[in-house]
């Protein structure tokens, strides 16, 4: 099932998620405050679009991003000061006390055991050791400033009709996300897996997407990819034109949205 994996949707991902994704990501950063000598884990670094708003300010001694996806690390490698590894959580090929700090940007949603994951990547941390991590957070009500429920809308009923259809969860291995939509869910974990001063703070951001990039964007997740595995190619270019055809006589040029995260952030006891 190689829809399961980014590998297929690297390139796209790169050029359509990681400007959506920058404010959450510097925000990210600002919460773990690295500093120049200090030793830094980017666990799911992908394309590297975190590890990339660090050296936007900081030199850090050794940045060491994990993925399990070879080609987004294609990506991610361009950072030459990044080292990458394919590697997932858990399963890190670190020894305990590796890292003053570790980050992920709307990874841990993805991982299955995320109870297990916290306990190692609290190992692999130096005592007083940093963690920050993001979520997706509660979906904003739609509105004229959000219009991404509609368009979503839109776009599950013109694949519909192309008999393009999710029909169970066997598409959706984001087993945490719906979870950490509450933020005291979130806290929780962290708390659970022994780490201190735990603190879940709420992010919102607006965005005016073309009404293409939106469309592609629907097409890198998990559900994306499900679908896209299921359609040839022509198949899937006739969609694709329906769908822009049909947002673009809704919405204009642009979708106004609103994205919610929550960002965790706690230390080592």
């Amino acid at each position: 099932m190689r829809w399961r994996s980014y590998d297929s949707v690297a390139d796209l991902y790169k050029r359509v998620a990681e400007v959506r994704f920058s404010p959450l990501a510097r925000d990210l950063i600002r919460a773990i405050a690295p500093r120049r000598n200090e030793v830094l884990l980017d666990v799911g670094c992908g394309t590297g679009l975190a590890s990339r708003c660090i050296l936007e300010s900081c030199r850090p001694d050794l940045i060491v991003g994990v993925d399990p996806s070879p080609q987004m690390l294609r990506h991610a490698t361009r950072l030459g000061a990044l080292r990458v590894v394919a590697a997932a959580v858990p399963g890190l090929p670190f020894t305990a006390h590796a890292f003053d700090a570790v980050f992920a940007n709307l990874v841990l949603s993805h991982i299955t055991d995320v109870e297990l994951a916290l306990v190692e990547l609290r190992t692999v941390l130096q005592s007083d050791g940093r963690i920050t991590c993001s979520a997706w957070g509660h979906p904003e009500p739609a509105g004229p400033e959000n219009q991404q429920r509609e368009a979503s809308e839109i776009i599950d009923d013109v694949r519909a009709r192309h008999g393009l259809m999710v029909d169970d969860d066997r598409a959706w291995p984001v087993p945490w996300e719906d979870r950490f939509r509450e933020g005291a869910n979130l806290h929780g974990v962290f708390a659970s897996a022994g780490f201190a001063d735990v603190r879940v703070t709420a992010h919102l951001y607006r965005h005016s997407i073309p009404v293409d990039v939106f469309t592609a964007g629907t097409e890198w997740g998990a559900r994306g990819r499900y679908l896209r595995d299921r359609a040839d190619d022509d198949v899937w270019s006739a969609v694709r034109g329906q769908i822009v055809d049909r947002l673009r006589a809704r919405f204009g040029e642009n979708i106004e949205a609103y994205d919610g995260f929550w960002i965790a952030s706690a230390r080592r006891a």
